[in-house]
């Protein structure tokens, strides 16, 4: 997806794209709705990075993440609709703390945010304290995709990033969807600073 003089055109078939028609998500990658030909979504730069730098992908942990949190919290409730006719206030205290659960899993996924730009990765999260990590594209020493048993049911994975300065891995992408797709954008991104520094 390119721009000039801020319209929006596809790179393979030159169609330009009005104001209301926007990229379509097929497979979990954004194509063109003309020729659907790959390609990445323009996303206007927050006002504090720099004009050169580009958002190439941004993305959350997905709620299938959370299954296990979600799942004892309906049980939790069930117990608490159960106990509510025998015991009304332990009743809804369990009420209250599956309420709590499911408040927490929201609130966790919508202060997670993970990023990629043409100069860096970076992940930040939390609801209270803060954490917040990146890398420069230039640093990464290593980039791996992990799968457990679950995450694979869900069809969810983890992208494990480390920079050569580390012996650990300083950014990590939990319960990310097609997290195989996001380590190819991540290689792609990184191959493109050494063409930019040739």
């Amino acid at each position: 997806m390119g721009t000039k003089d801020g319209i929006r055109f596809c790179d393979a078939c030159g169609q330009t794209l009005g104001e209301g028609e926007r990229l379509v998500l097929i497979g979990g990658s954004w194509v063109c709705p003309q020729c659907v030909a790959p390609t990445v979504p323009v996303v206007s730069p927050a006002p504090h990075l720099q004009a050169d730098v580009r958002v190439l992908w941004c993305g959350k942990p997905s709620f299938a993440n959370y299954f296990g949190v979600l799942f004892l919290a309906v049980i939790v409730g069930l117990i608490g609709l159960v106990c509510a006719f025998l015991n009304l206030c332990f009743g809804l205290f369990l009420f209250v703390i599956a309420g709590v659960m499911v408040l927490w899993v929201i609130l966790e996924r919508a202060n997670t945010y993970y990023t990629l730009t043409n100069r860096k990765v970076s992940a930040k999260s939390g609801i209270i304290g803060k954490r917040s990590s990146e890398v420069d594209l230039a640093d990464i020493r290593n980039i791996v995709v992990h799968f457990g048993i679950n995450e694979r049911l869900l069809g969810i994975g983890k992208v494990l990033i480390a920079s050569s300065s580390a012996n650990t891995f300083e950014i990590r992408f939990i319960g990310v969807k097609n997290p195989d797709n996001v380590k190819m954008m991540i290689v792609r991104a990184k191959d493109g600073i050494g063409v930019e520094a040739e």
